[in-house]
């Protein structure tokens, strides 16, 4: 595996990454845990569980428990035979990736921590003290991390290929989804001319607005903001961009709907200052163009898919490949699927 190219482009499952050991440090790194159950001095060795004829063992639980458990995600910890189930997991991924070959190299498991890192805001010295908290050495996690790459190598192999979205899927989606609808939008241009306090000087700018609506109402709006407006958009011709009619304030809603497509408004007052909008170009309700948003809707769906085949596969076809019994406390018991 080339250590240049991030693991989990490699890999390509990173909207699984957060079911994985790493979310559990990287969602804040304030895991709160329960202290680890010491092991009895004279703990019975009984077979509890077995995959495939071979046998997991009370001292096995034991020892997960106060280990590598402990990174679990809290749902998958409750209680004893949850963390059962996730040795019994475990065991069947080992075994998944004897048959299959897959192994992360040190290179690809330190591409994936770093990937991760970046994306979380958080440093390895964040890890550390997370996992001393813990009880848990770096080797540890390290080693938990070489088992999640190699599972999400695993889950490429076997489910990435059977998870697609037509372009039918992706029309129905931008056609339903309030996401995609736009309101009523009007580009709009503004003329600012702040008031002055003396009052006199105030009556001879209102005069002066009048000759400055004349000259843009002529189509010389642009002309007219750079040279008079005092406006942080002057320089642009007044230009103030795109906005949702129902976002303007009450008064500029009022004056825009007056106007049509190229339009401008007469001079009118608020908050002190003079003001000349234009209405450059109107957009009607709709949707966002979807060539605009294919690839995201597409993603989108991609990704919702991956997760529930993802669950489907862990829930069902995982455990269909290997023959797991489990006795807990002496009595037999169905293990969770």
């Amino acid at each position: 595996m080339n250590a240049c190219m991030s693991a989990e482009r490699r890999y390509g499952l990173s909207a699984l990454w957060r079911v994985t050991a790493w979310g559990v440090l990287a969602a804040g790194l304030s895991v709160t845990l329960a202290a680890a159950r010491p092991a009895a001095a004279e703990l019975v060795d009984a077979v509890i569980a077995s995959v495939d004829g071979e046998p997991i063992t009370l001292v096995d639980l034991e020892r997960f428990t106060a280990g590598r458990a402990r990174l679990l995600p809290p749902e998958e910890r409750r209680s004893r035979r949850d963390i059962l189930e996730a040795l019994i997991r475990s065991r069947m991924f080992a075994k998944e990736f004897e048959r299959t070959g897959i192994h992360a190299e040190d290179e690809d498991v330190e591409a994936y921590i770093d990937s991760r890192l970046v994306q979380s805001g958080s440093s390895r010295a964040d890890i550390q003290m997370a996992l001393a908290r813990m009880g848990l050495t770096w080797e540890d996690y390290f080693e938990r991390m070489r088992e999640e790459v190699q599972r999400l190598a695993l889950i490429n192999r076997e489910i990435r290929a059977k998870v697609t979205v037509s372009p039918e899927e992706v029309r129905r989606a931008w056609k339903t989804s309030p996401e995609y609808e736009t309101k009523d939008r009007v580009e709009i241009g503004d003329i600012y001319l702040p008031l002055p306090d003396d009052p006199a000087e105030a009556q001879a700018l209102r005069g002066q607005a009048r000759e400055i609506y004349e000259l843009a109402r002529r189509g010389r709006f642009g002309e007219a903001a750079r040279k008079y407006s005092k406006g942080p958009t002057a320089s642009a011709g007044g230009h103030l961009g795109v906005f949702d009619v129902g976002a303007l304030s009450e008064v500029f809603a009022r004056e825009v709907a007056k106007l049509e497509e190229g339009e401008v408004s007469e001079p009118f007052e608020v908050d002190g200052a003079i003001h000349i909008l234009k209405v450059f170009k109107r957009f009607p309700p709709g949707r966002v163009p979807l060539e605009e948003v294919r690839d995201e809707i597409y993603e989108k769906l991609y990704d919702e898919l991956l997760q529930q085949r993802y669950e489907r596969w862990m829930r069902e076809d995982l455990r269909r490949r290997h023959h797991v019994t489990v006795q807990m406390d002496g009595a037999p018991w169905q293990a969770q699927s």
